[in-house]
């Protein structure tokens, strides 16, 4: 969920990479109703909605390929050029794409966005801005989730009547998103909520 792809591998424009990603598991236990709703809620399109640049971005492209290749002879000026023009029509095309499934798509089964929204104010800043990265470090303790599953619940053990148990697998930037599940918590009390690293003990 961040910029680069669509549905469960989130995102809406172009990729910022990351060093290292954290296979993680989410478990959500308590009144069946209420993981009901829990899981209603956090469905959506995998996507935050950032405000690109697409002007800038092409831009800083041709300048990167003008500095680079046409000394080389593997690409003239007017080439670097052209490439980054259509580099940035294909990232305008796909942006098109995501920002229209928000609200709508449901392919994520946990989509962060759709259940602790990045504001309005931080996705104009475009998602590699410091101040944005920033904001989803501290309120969802990562900057992105990949490859979002929908866990099968097994059996692990009975459960009181009445309970339900969903389980979540992803891929998250960086670390895990330990503040998400905090703001959960508090959103959601009924529900008993455990986060750790994928085939971790607990």
């Amino acid at each position: 969920m961040a910029a680069g792809s669509e549905g469960s591998e989130g995102g809406c424009g172009v990729a910022v990479e990351h060093a290292d990603w954290v296979a993680g598991e989410l478990s959500v236990q308590g009144p069946a109703a209420e993981a009901a709703r829990l899981a209603g809620a956090a469905a959506g399109a995998g996507v935050i909605p950032w405000r690109l640049d697409h002007a800038a971005m092409e831009e800083d492209l041709f300048h990167r390929l003008a500095a680079r290749y046409p000394r080389t002879g593997r690409l003239s000026l007017e080439g670097c050029r052209a490439f980054a023009a259509q580099f940035r029509e294909k990232v305008e095309d796909r942006h098109r794409r995501a920002l229209a499934a928000v609200g709508v798509s449901r392919a994520c089964c946990l989509d962060l966005h759709a259940l602790l929204p990045v504001p309005p104010e931080v996705l104009a800043l475009g998602p590699a801005h410091p101040a944005a990265r920033r904001w989803l470090r501290a309120h969802w303790g990562t900057t992105e989730l990949r490859r979002v599953v929908r866990l099968p619940a097994g059996r692990g053990g009975r459960r009181p009547p009445g309970e339900a148990l969903l389980r979540f697998g992803f891929f998250a930037a960086g670390a895990l998103p330990f503040a998400a599940v905090r703001r959960l918590e508090r959103q959601w009390p009924a529900l008993r909520l455990a986060l750790r690293p994928a085939g971790g003990a607990g």
